[in-house]
């Protein structure tokens, strides 16, 4: 080899060489940086341990308890920066979620309809008219060549007229463009619920006259009498006696049911067959019944249906009645169905939905009551129910 050359390879190892210490110094610095790591992550452990540094597992459980008690200074302070509960702090970034669907209101059971009341739809004409024979002939054995004695049937009739059952709300149409759930949708739902449970109540307990129908309570020719228990509490032979009071009347039949508070339901629930409450050995009065076959009876008594409601009103202090009867002979005429409209000019004396920038929302139901024979009803007044 000529010296130049032995130069010139000389000149390269020694680059070479160069390189590798370049490269050596650079695999020592990340060897130690490594080191500082481990050191670095063994102490922010240890310092974990004892409570000293911000833990993620520490502010985890401060999530899911809202308890900062204990968690140090330092991760209280960051906390306060990222909780939701406080508006100011976070909160406002969290989003409201509305959902679409309305808790629904707790209503009064509608009872006559379910204990077998005779809905007579599609009427037109007013008044409605029912013939009735209130009296019959008279039938006797005579002798033979002897005349017989000419009787006449005694005829009445039944007579219905149109009530108006009416419920109104009014509601902003501001509120109506930006409610959801829709709250023209509950208004209506909730309007028709309660003109169906005002005329199941006006059935029961009605008082009459050009606007109310005649209920059941007020009709002349039912039974009423008073409880036999002490107190003016229910007694077991009760029942057995508005039993008895239809069969007297020959009106025993049909769909018979009792309907009453659920105040004194619960009493009954006590009751058996052979005493008063809360005493004897026989068989407990009121007996559970399958609620899919039901409907809505909350059982049987003496196997006939009971119906409870809580729309019974006190008729004296803390009583109310008990009612029994064949619920067949109990008519609810309907002239149309109910009729629900919207309107956003309607008015009256206090100023119109066009001017305050409303809608007005109204339910309407033409209906009247009307009872066959008072004899198919008898009602245990005044019955105590605490």
């Amino acid at each position: 080899m000529e010296p130049k050359d032995m130069e010139k390879a000389l000149e390269s190892a020694t680059a070479g060489i160069g390189l590798i210490g370049e490269g050596v110094k650079a695999l020592a610095a990340r060897v130690e940086a490594v080191e500082k790591a481990g050191k670095s992550r063994i102490t922010d452990v240890e310092s974990r341990k004892k409570g000293s540094d911000l833990s993620v597992v520490r502010f985890a459980k401060a999530a899911l308890t809202k308890n900062l008690e204990h968690l140090s200074d330092a991760e209280k302070a960051v906390c306060k920066t990222l909780t939701s509960d406080t508006d100011s702090l976070g909160g406002y970034t969290v989003p409201v979620e509305q959902m679409t669907e309305w808790v629904e209101f707790l209503r009064a059971n509608t009872v006559v309809r379910e204990a077998g009341a005779r809905v007579i739809s599609g009427l037109s004409g007013s008044p409605v008219t029912f013939p009735k024979q209130t009296g019959a002939a008279t039938a006797s054995f005579i002798g033979q060549g002897t005349a017989i004695s000419g009787t006449d049937q005694a005829l009445g009739q039944i007579s219905m007229t149109p009530k108006q059952a009416s419920a109104m709300t009014k509601i902003q149409r501001r509120l109506m463009n930006l409610s959801n759930p829709s709250i023209e949708a509950m208004v209506r739902e909730d309007l028709a619920a309660q003109i169906a449970r005002r005329i199941d109540l006006s059935a029961l307990v009605g008082l009459g006259g050009a606007n109310e129908p005649l209920g059941v309570r007020n009709t002349p020719g039912i039974s009423t009498f008073a409880p036999t228990g002490a107190g003016n509490n229910i007694a077991a032979e009760d029942f057995y006696t508005a039993i008895q009071k239809l069969e007297s009347a020959n009106a025993f039949g049909g769909s018979m049911a009792f309907i009453m508070d659920p105040l004194n339901l619960s009493k009954t629930r006590k009751l058996r067959s052979d005493s008063g409450a809360g005493a004897g050995t026989g068989d407990f009065l009121l007996q559970p019944m399958d609620r899919q076959l039901a409907g809505a009876a909350a059982g049987t008594i003496l196997g006939f249906p009971v119906y409870s409601t809580t729309q019974l009103p006190f008729v004296t202090g803390t009583r109310k009645d008990i009612y029994f009867g064949n619920w067949n002979d109990l008519l609810i005429g309907e002239w149309g169905g109910l009729d629900i409209l919207a309107s956003a000019e309607a008015g009256d004396a206090n100023g119109s939905a066009f001017t305050q920038n409303q809608v007005w929302i109204r339910a309407i139901q033409e209906v009247d009551v009307a009872v066959r024979h008072g004899e198919s009803f008898a009602v245990i007044t005044a019955v105590e129910t605490v």
